[in-house]
Formats: C-alpha cells, structure tokens, sequence
C-alpha cells in the first residue's frame, strides 16, 4: 500500500509538473531541427554479388582442370574485395582526380559528378600539401582569382585562364570556360592513399549464412559518388577475379610458348639439312623397311622428348613451391597435370591455403589454429615434392630404356650403306621434331582453350543504384529520439530534484516525518516587499492575508478555555520568517477588537522595532535584569489594540534572563490587560532560551518555510513534544507558493480554513 501511495504521489508530481516536461521537450524539438539543419546527410549505396565457378561453352571441348576453386570462402573473398589492389584499381578507373564544393552554411556540398571547372592536372605528388582547398572565384572571360591557405598562410592570387599555377607538389591550370561562370566554387586535389583509406573504412561487406552471396555498401555525403564507387568497386574486383582464373593457363601457355618456339627453330633445321643432303647427294628415296626402321626411330625419340617435357613441367612446379606463400594471391599453380594424385595434393594444397587466409582475418600468424593450418601445408608439400620426385624418377628409367632401343636400332642400321644411313639420321631426327612440335602445339591450343573457358566467378547481381533517401539523419527518427530524450529529461530532472532536495516542498513528506498537525498555510506575497512587512493590514485582500486570517481562525479552536492566550512562535533556523508571521499574526488578531501584546524574547538578534518605528533602548532585558518596570518599556504602537515591547539591549546571559521568575510575572501582568501575548522567541534549532517559553506558553506555533527549511527541521516539533512534554505545539508552513516547483501533490483553496 506504502508503494502504491508513493508512485501516485510521482504520478501527481508529474501531472503537477507537466509544463517543465513540455518545456524541455519543445527545446529539444528545436535542437533535433537545428541538428538537421547543420548535419550532413549520408546516403548509402547497396549492391550484391554470387560467388560461383562457372566454365563457358568451350570448356567441353577440352577436358580442363581447374584448380582454382571457390567453396565456403566468403572471408577469404571479402578480404580480397576490400584490399588496396582492388580498391587502387577503381580509383583509377573512377578517375576522381578533383573535388568541387559548394559553400552552405555550417557545410559543404560535394557537386560530384558536375565539373564547373575544367583544370588539367600537370603535377601531383601526393603530398600533403595537396589537401589544401581552394577557392575560385570569377572576374571575367580571361581573369579568375585563387584563394587558398597555403603553410598556415591565407594566399589570394588572381590569374589568367590557362596559366600555369605552380605550387610545391602541385602543378596545374584552369582551362578558359566555354560559357561565362556567373558563381565560384571550391575545389581540392584528392590524395589517392587518403581517398583509398576513406574507400576501405566505408566499404561494408556481409554475407548471407550458409550461401555464396556477398552484399556490400558505400556511404557518402554525395550519392552519386557513393554509387559509382560501388559500381567500380564491383567491376575491378570481378576483373581482378578473371585475371587470378586465368593466370594458370596463362603461365602454361607462356612455357609452352618458350619451347615451341625452340622446337620450331629445330625444325627449321632439320627440315633444311634433309634438302640440302638430299640435293648434295642426289638421293631420292630409300626401301619401305628403312621407312619403318624410322618410324619406329622416331617414335621412341618423341616418347622420350615427351617424358622429358614431363619433368621440365614437373621441374616448374617445385619452382612454384619453392616461392614464399602470400596470403592475399594464392598459388593455384600450372595446367597440364596429368597424375590424378597429384592433381588432387593439389587442390588441397590450394584449399589450406584459403583456410590459412581465412583464419589470418581473425587470429594472429601464431595462434594455434594458423599454425595447425601451416603443419598441414607443410605435409602436403612434402607430399607434392615426394611425388614429383617419383615421376622424374620413374620418366628417368622409361627415358633409359627408350634411349636403349634408339640405341639397338642405330647398331642395326650401322649395316647399312653410309649414304643410306646419313639419310635415315636425318630424316628420323626431322619426324622426331615434327612430332615433338605437333605435341607442343597440342598443348599449346589446350592452354589457350582452357584461358578462353575460365569466364569470372563473379556474378553481379544487383548493381549500385542512386540513393533516394538519406540513411543518416532520418527526419522522423531525429524528432523522436530528441523529443523522447526531452521527455525523459524533464522526467529525470523531476526525479532528482525530488529525491536530492533537501529541503522541504511537500506536505505529505512533514506528514511523514513529523505527527504535529498543520494549522496553517501562510500564502507567499507575489509583490516584492521588506520581509516584515505588515501585508495583513496594508494588503488585506491578498492571498497572504487571506492565509493569515485562516491561522486565526485556526487558533479559536486550539485552548479553548484559556481566557488569554499565550502563544510562542519559534522556528528551527533563523530565516524562515518567524518574526513576519509574528508581526502579522498579532496585527490580524487587533483587527478583530482583541487587545494584543507583540514580545521580542529573542534578545540576541531581534528586528521587530524596527518595522514598528520603536526605540530598541528599553525592552524585555532591561525589565527581566530589574533596571525597568512593565509601563517603561511596554510601547502603543500605530496599529490600533496592538502592543509591542521590544528585546532591549542585548544582556550577557539572554538564556537566565529568560528562565527568571520576572518572566512569568511579566506574563501573568499582561494577561490581566490583553487578550492575546505573542511572543517572538529566537530559533530553537540554534539556541536553548526558547524553551522557557514554550513551557510557559499556551500555544506553541512552530514555523517551517516553504522550499527553504530542511528536512530534519520538521523533525523537531516531534522531538519537543516528546522531550519537554508539550501538547501544545503546532506547525504553520510559511511561504507557500502554489506553482513552486516540487508543489505538494493537493491544490489547498487560497481562502484555506483546515479542520482540527
């Protein structure tokens, strides 16, 4: 129940408090405009890619190996998308050389893809002297003038069309404009590493779970730059993809190449040996089992060229593995393999090398995964050498047992008549040429095929379209995010001020804190006036009066059958308006035809004489130190049934004074003459004189000030009643004010009158 009571009590203080919320929230809807008014809006761009392994037409007329294969390799992929080859390649290709802007206020606007100018760049060195912005601005057909800061020094220069305009680095002209320019611009020479750096920071890459499709965005203040980077982004890469396809059958074709030429050169000369011998020598022909002997020759000598080209292929190969392994650009190695288990180490030499990048993008070269990665890259090399170097073995003993039989069938043609056998060398070693350069040529043709069936893996699905909208800010989001912080705000301020004030400003809280009843509410004066004003006379139509009036009221009901009242008004802290409700209090009681006398009993530090126009020479110390009687320092005063004596010079020993039995003579005196005694006594949260009087009083009326006493203030009726026994004591909150910040949570009727 304590729970529920208190969240109605924040519910009421909010409801109480709703124009702070509103106000906070409509400034914050003025900044959420200001902040779009000077933010920069962001427009992204968005396209998408497949990653996939496709062969063209002409790969079925060729049985082609490709070793370069793309399964589950997004990352690898995305880390070669984003790298400074490919990024470098669309710079150039984008060709964005120059920035021009537009001067806006607290921002510029980039006018990509608009070219006001036409400047033609001479020299750019790349330093940083090139980020410096220029300002052009036209004069006429042939004079144009430069502002621009240069070393920390602002330069304006003016210069003719076409001029060459040199500076450190930097050397360029501006071109005659075909048509007049009416406005100026601004204009930088873009940096090509900081424009690359910029594009890779930009540059989002995401892949979809389990598929081979990438998505990828750009974003840019300038939309159409943001598109066309992307676009270019998109193609370099798919270029870059091809090249890296290519490459292997590329590399064959190159060693092939090398020795078909050799070969042909062989050819040639074998080819013209045989003319020139048989033109020598007047030879003509030879016998059909010399023909086959040849045949047979050359046969054995292409098997054994073949075997031999066999291991300068295989010799390649060890080259290639030989070379130090990077990251970025795999090793996917040389066509023409034709062992089916050495074609599949291959592959999987190929495939740890992806998985090495891949991990290389979230470990270190010496975690444990990268290296368990290396031990097995390491084994399959081993793999691959051992098995090359079989073969070279194993082509080594096939190319001694063919140089065997060459060498039987040349002791058996060394029978055959000199002419005859010159003629058989010869044309064996031409047809054991041909051969070999048919052989070379095959693979040659096989290469080229196999370069024209590799087509790019890439497949580009959505290109970049222009941005409609800005991404960033969002007009709507904007609003709301700064409105709802506004809400919050005043909320949160509400909150704090609740639980961090310690002072008082709710009733229900004193209620709380203390059992002493409230009888009285005194209004706060909206005019600005001396704090001990007589506002119950001089204003007594005002709130203040009318609250003055209810306390009178109030006091009917409290000692009913006291015939004179004896009433102590005192208060925790100095401040809180004690002697102004006295001095008001007393004067609202004469208005009604009761005789009533006002005491200062605070006699260390009271003003009430001087609001009442008294002499402060005489007073209660002079009377309770025996040096004068009650007709010397009693005083009439302007208001009419009002008297007043005032604290008189300031004794040693205020509190003994307070204490003699004078006082309580003084008292009984005045009651024999007066309907009301009001005394004024000093603090007692400061000092101990008050308490005499609170004993001796009929009333004891404690003051606590509205958004000005503390906390434990209100603690300390409840501590007097419980140590001095006094059941005669109440509270008056003073200064109340109805629209205060922190209102109590119950509107009270400004003629407010409270039921005992």
């Amino acid at each position: 129940m304590e729970n529920k009571n208190h969240y109605l009590k924040i519910w009421s203080l909010i409801l109480k408090k709703w124009s702070y919320i509103t106000t906070i929230t409509t400034v914050s809807i003025g900044l959420a405009y200001l902040f779009l008014y000077t933010s920069t809006p962001i427009y992204c761009a968005n396209a998408s890619l497949k990653l996939e392994d496709r062969r063209s037409e002409l790969s079925e007329l060729i049985t082609i190996r490709n070793i370069y294969d793309r399964n589950s390799k997004s990352e690898a992929e995305k880390t070669i998308l984003a790298s400074r080859n490919v990024i470098g390649k669309a710079i150039t290709a984008l060709n964005y050389k120059i920035s021009f802007f537009e001067s806006h206020p607290f921002r510029m606007i980039n006018l990509y893809p608009a070219k006001p100018l036409d400047i033609q760049i001479l020299e750019l060195s790349g330093k940083n002297e090139n980020k410096v912005l220029f300002k052009f601005e036209p004069f006429n057909r042939k004079i144009f003038q430069l502002s621009y800061i240069w070393a920390g020094k602002k330069t304006i220069r003016k210069f003719p069309y076409n001029s060459i305009i040199i500076l450190p680095g930097l050397l360029f002209r501006i071109l005659t404009p075909q048509k007049n320019i009416l406005e100026g611009c601004l204009f930088k020479f873009n940096d090509e590493t900081n424009f690359l750096k910029y594009i890779i920071e930009k540059l989002k890459i995401d892949d979809n779970p389990n598929t081979n499709i990438l998505k990828l965005q750009f974003s840019d203040p300038n939309p159409f730059l943001a598109r066309d980077i992307l676009n270019a982004v998109l193609h370099e890469y798919q270029k870059y993809d091809k090249s890296q396809r290519i490459a292997p059958s590329k590399q064959t074709a190159l060693f092939i190449d090398t020795l078909l030429k050799k070969m042909a050169f062989v050819l040639f000369r074998s080819s013209s040996e045989i003319q020139n011998f048989k033109t020598a020598r007047g030879f003509s022909d030879i016998s059909s089992s010399t023909k086959e002997m040849i045949t047979r020759l050359s046969d054995l000598e292409k098997e054994k060229r073949q075997l031999s080209i066999l291991n300068l292929i295989n010799k390649e190969l060890l080259r290639s593995l030989s070379e130090p392994i990077s990251t970025d650009k795999l090793n996917y190695n040389l066509q023409g393999i034709q062992d089916p288990q050495l074609i599949a180490l291959l592959q999987n030499y190929n495939s740890l090398l992806q998985k090495k990048t891949e991990l290389l993008l979230f470990y270190k070269p010496d975690a444990s995964p990268v290296m368990y990665v290396d031990n097995q890259i390491g084994n399959i090399k081993q793999s691959i050498q051992s098995t090359l170097k079989n073969q070279e073995q194993q082509n080594g003993k096939l190319m001694a047992y063919f140089s065997h039989q060459i060498a039987d069938l040349c002791k058996t043609m060394s029978s055959f008549p000199k002419t005859e056998k010159e003629f058989i060398e010869l044309q064996s070693r031409f047809e054991v040429n041909q051969k070999v350069y048919n052989y070379l040529s095959e693979k040659k043709l096989e290469a080229g095929i196999s370069a024209a069936a590799i087509i790019s893996g890439i497949q580009i699905i959505d290109h970049a379209t222009l941005p409609d909208e800005p991404v960033y800010p969002i007009p709507g989001q904007i609003y709301t995010d700064f409105a709802l912080g506004g809400v919050l705000t005043g909320l949160l301020l509400i909150f704090l001020q609740y639980k961090l004030n310690t002072r008082l400003y709710d009733t229900s809280l004193i209620k709380e804190i203390s059992s002493v009843a409230i009888i009285g509410y005194i209004r706060t004066d909206t005019k600005k006036r001396a704090l001990t004003s007589v506002l119950s006379i001089e204003e007594p139509r005002s709130h203040f009066s009318e609250s003055i009036k209810a306390l009178r009221i109030n006091l009917n009901y409290l000692c009913i059958e006291s015939s004179s009242k004896v009433i102590c008004i005192t208060s925790g802290n100095s401040g809180e308006g004690k002697s102004f409700v006295s001095l008001n209090l007393a004067a609202s009681l004469s208005l009604i035809d009761k005789k009533v006398c006002l005491i200062a009993t605070d006699l260390r530090k009271s003003a009430l004489h001087i609001d009442l126009s008294i002499n402060n020479h005489y007073g209660l110390s002079n009377y309770l130190s025996g040096q004068h009687t009650i007709s010397q320092i009693c005083h009439k005063t302007f208001i009419s049934n009002l008297s007043f004596i005032p604290s008189g010079p300031i004794p040693p020993n205020p509190s003994e004074l307070l204490q003699h039995p004078r006082m309580e003579e003084l008292i009984a005196e005045l009651k024999k003459t007066h309907d009301y005694i009001l005394l004024d006594s000093a603090p007692v949260g400061l000092v101990s004189d008050t308490v005499p009087l609170l004993k001796i009083s009929d009333i004891n009326l404690f003051i606590l000030r509205y958004g000005m006493s503390k906390k434990y203030s209100a603690a300390l009726p409840e501590k007097l009643l419980k140590e001095f026994r006094l059941p005669n004591i109440s509270l008056i909150l003073n200064g109340f004010e109805k629209d205060h910040f922190q209102q109590e949570y119950y509107n009270l009727p400004d003629n407010y009158s409270k039921d005992l």
